[in-house]
């Protein structure tokens, strides 16, 4: 037995040079780099400190310094996660142990280990940002966020409604009152999202981007509800007037594939906030040339 194992219920696997730990008991998970995969791997199969960066020094081109350094920023998160505890099984093992107060038994240990909590927890932002620890993101009360459904409601609507309305002219081949209605309706959203005044724009953007994603789940629901075959513009327009209506600086892009050769689907939309794609990849970006921005004013 080593001086450090996998907590009750982890699992640690590797694909690729990368590892995935699992915790059963919470559904944690994390994903190591290839550093810290080695780090921990060699850690899980020695005994002691001394023998992890004995082994480590033939494997990891470094000082002895920044092999320790390393091994104990890795294996120091990796405790605070809970993904691993330590138990020394043998007199040097406990001796090693006194010599590293942040992989104490006394506190790491699980007959010591208090009952673990949401707030020990990596939470969601983690995989956001990257971060155990986040700065806590501001409430909006329940007035507030019925505002938000009640106009990304009517908007949703209005956008169902034109479109049904044109889809029967044109099965009756009035294909210009379709087609003037479709531009009214346009101009009327374009109007509608303007209107919702924004109110946090001077937010830091790692605040806001953190803030929408949260936000996400709650629109979702609503375009589930109210529209759950709409494509890209329709759940990106409901996004969008969701976050204004919260006060944030929201605004639809709508752009056409650089590089796609075929007349389908070259069009995408999705809603940005601050510069920043918040309902899809941020890569996106670079393969779209932008068509239009709503609200136009902006």
């Amino acid at each position: 037995m080593g001086f450090i194992s996998l907590a009750w219920g982890v699992l640690f696997d590797t694909t690729d040079g990368e590892g995935q730990l699992l915790h059963t008991g919470t559904g944690t998970c994390l994903t190591l780099d290839p550093l810290a995969t080695l780090f921990l791997q060699v850690a899980l199969c020695a005994e002691t400190k001394a023998d992890v960066l004995d082994r480590l020094v033939s494997l990891v081109e470094a000082t002895d310094a920044q092999l320790e350094e390393g091994l104990e920023s890795v294996l120091d998160q990796l405790l605070a996660l809970r993904f691993l505890s330590t138990t020394p099984s043998s007199g040097v093992c406990r001796e090693e142990a006194e010599h590293m107060p942040s992989f104490s038994a006394e506190v790491v240990s699980p007959s010591y280990q208090p009952g673990v909590s949401r707030g020990s927890l990596a939470g969601w932002e983690f995989f956001l940002t990257g971060r155990v620890v986040n700065s806590p993101l501001p409430g909006f009360s329940l007035l507030r966020r019925g505002y938000a459904f009640y106009r990304t409601g009517n908007i949703l609507l209005l956008v169902g409604y034109s479109h049904l309305l044109a889809s029967v002219f044109e099965s009756l081949r009035q294909q210009k009152r379709a087609s003037l209605l479709r531009q009214r309706a346009w101009e009327m959203l374009s109007q509608r999202l303007s209107r919702l005044k924004c109110q946090r724009r001077n937010v830091e953007t790692d605040l806001l981007w953190r803030l929408a994603r949260r936000e996400l789940v709650f629109c979702q629901m609503l375009v589930r509800l109210l529209a759950p075959t709409g494509v890209c513009l329709v759940r990106s327009i409901a996004f969008c007037a969701y976050l204004r209506a919260l006060g944030l600086p929201a605004e639809v892009v709508i752009g056409r594939a650089c590089f796609d050769i075929s007349s389908h689907y070259s069009l995408h939309a999705w809603t940005e906030l601050a510069g920043l794609v918040m309902n899809d990849h941020a890569e996106l970006q670079s393969g779209y040339v932008v068509l239009q921005r709503l609200p136009e004013q902006e």
